[in-house]
C-alpha cells in the first residue's frame, strides 16, 4: 500500500527522484510513496465539483516556471492566503522544491483565477518551513511563503485562521479545495475544484491508520495530535496528489492544510491534515524573523476574520 503526499513531482531526473523518495518512505513509513509524474496539463480533487475562485479568493497555487528542460509551467502544490504578503502551505511542498534544486527565482505564487495557470503571478521573496517537521511521519507539516509583490486585495483575499478553541468535531462537514488529480496517479485539472468531507473522530482515525492498517496490510502509519482526518464513510471524496499544502476550511475559517494519506479517497484511509490552529505562535514568530511580521491577536480580528457564510459551489 502506498502513501501519497498529494503533490506533483516535476520532470528532472524523475527516475532518480522517485527511487530516492521510495527509499526514504520505506525507512520512514511503509505506506508512503512518491507521487508519479503526470503527463498533461495538471491536477485536482476527487469526488468534487468545479468552483469559482470568486467564492474562494484565498486559494493559491505554487507553480514552477517554464525554464531549462521544463517545457511548460508546472503546478507543484496549493496554499492559502494569510495576508497581502504571506501564503501558508505544507512543509513537504517546500522541501520537495529544495530537494529538486528549484530556487525561489523559478517558482511563483498564482492566485485570483480559477485556472492556476492564468492567475496573478507573484514572485517569491522567501520561504520557511517548521524546524521540527518530521518527514518520517509528516508531523509539523506547515510552511510559509513571502511574496515580493503584495497580493491584490480585490481578487486575492486572506482567510481567517481557526483559533486554538476551534473544535474538530466528528461528523462536521467541511470543505477542501485544490487543483489536484481526480483519481490516484490521475490527470491534473486546469480549474479549481472543491469537495465536501467530514471530520473523523480522532480515535477512529488513529485506529484506521494504526491497528486496522497493521491487521489488514501490515504497514501502519502514525496520526499525531497535530493532525486530523477528514473524508467520507463510503470513501470517494478526498484531496489527492498536487492538492498538498492547500486549504481545508469550515465556512470561511481555515482549519487545516492538506498533508498526506494512503492513495486517495480510500474508505478506510481518510485524508490527513495539519491542524493549523496549533501554529499561530509559529506563524507570528516566523513572519517576524523574515521581516514581515503577521500578528494574529484574536480570531475575531477584522484583519483575519472573513464573514462566515455557506460555501458556494459555483
Amino acid at each position: 500500500m502506498l502513501v501519497s503526499t498529494k503533490l506533483f513531482i516535476v520532470t528532472s531526473v524523475l527516475v532518480m527522484i522517485n527511487l530516492v523518495l521510495i527509499v526514504v518512505v520505506i525507512i520512514v513509513s511503509p505506506r508512503s510513496c512518491s507521487a508519479k509524474q503526470v503527463k498533461g496539463p495538471d491536477v485536482r480533487i476527487i469526488g468534487g465539483v468545479p468552483v469559482d475562485i470568486r467564492n474562494h479568493q484565498f486559494a493559491a497555487a505554487i507553480v514552477i516556471k517554464k525554464h531549462g528542460g521544463l517545457d511548460s509551467n508546472r503546478l507543484q502544490c496549493g496554499g492559502s492566503i494569510l495576508s497581502l504578503k504571506w501564503v501558508v502551505t505544507a512543509a513537504h511542498c517546500l522541501i520537495l522544491l529544495e530537494d529538486q534544486k528549484f530556487t525561489k527565482e523559478v517558482v511563483y505564487i498564482s492566485a485570483g483565477h480559477s485556472a492556476w495557470n492564468r492567475g496573478y503571478k507573484h514572485e517569491i521573496m522567501a520561504w520557511a518551513y517548521h524546524e521540527d517537521y518530521d518527514k518520517t511521519i509528516m508531523n509539523d507539516d506547515i510552511g510559509l511563503i513571502r511574496v515580493r509583490q503584495s497580493l491584490n486585495k480585490n481578487n486575492e483575499k486572506r482567510i481567517s485562521l481557526a483559533s486554538i478553541k476551534y473544535k474538530y468535531e466528528a461528523g462536521r462537514q467541511i470543505r477542501v479545495i485544490g487543483w489536484g488529480v481526480t483519481s490516484f496517479n490521475g490527470k491534473i485539472s486546469d480549474y479549481l475544484n472543491a469537495v465536501d468531507v467530514y471530520i473523523f473522530k480522532q480515535t477512529y482515525c488513529i485506529y484506521l491508520y494504526g491497528e486496522y492498517a497493521l491487521e489488514t496490510t501490515g504497514m501502519p502509519s502514525k496520526v499525531t495530535a497535530s493532525m486530523f482526518c477528514a473524508g467520507h464513510k463510503e470513501g470517494g471524496r478526498d484531496a489527492c496528489q498536487f492538492d498538498s499544502g492547500g486549504p481545508i476550511f469550515d465556512h470561511g475559517l481555515l482549519i487545516g492544510i492538506v498533508s498526506w494519506g494512503v492513495e486517495c479517497a480510500v474508505k478506510t484511509q481518510p485524508g490527513v491534515y495539519t491542524r493549523i490552529n496549533l501554529y499561530k505562535d509559529w506563524i507570528m514568530k516566523t513572519t517576524k524573523k523574515l521581516n514581515a511580521p503577521l500578528y494574529i491577536t484574536n480570531p475575531n480580528d477584522r484583519r483575519f476574520n472573513s464573514r462566515r457564510k455557506s460555501a458556494k459551489t459555483n
